[in-house]
């Protein structure tokens, strides 16, 4: 058999066995439901009057953890701008085309080069 259809061959055959071994806990034909419960998410968006708080609050969680957006480098407005177009036009993200810009504003001014250096938490004010 050549090496290509050999590893297609093993591949198909793991997949068969981890599913076997899967237990009937995991399978859809035994008839039980699984149940698994997520950690709250205990990372908050820093408080801010600006108007981008609640609107980042209110659209970005939906599909980033705090935390994740928490975690990122330190980008500037417009690179903040980009980022958010980018999540709205090629990802789909419900965000209203009058939001893109307070909530790029309130990620620079909050997440953005004045933080904090490495702590991911915005710089004191």
């Amino acid at each position: 058999m050549p090496p290509r259809l050999a590893h297609l061959h093993f591949g198909s055959r793991l997949v068969a066995l981890l599913l076997a071994g899967a237990g009937p806990g995991l399978l859809a034909e035994s008839g039980h439901s699984v149940e698994i419960v997520l950690p709250a998410d205990t990372v908050m968006f820093a408080p801010s009057s600006l108007k981008g708080f609640s609107a980042a609050q209110a659209n970005c969680v939906v599909c980033h953890s705090t935390e994740y957006i928490r975690s990122q480098p330190p980008l500037s407005l417009a690179a903040w701008t980009a980022e958010v177009k980018k999540m709205k036009k090629v990802f789909g993200a419900p965000i209203a085309d009058d939001q893109v810009e307070p909530i790029a504003h309130y990620l620079a001014e909050t997440y953005g080069p004045a933080r904090a250096p490495a702590s991911g938490t915005p710089a004191p004010k």
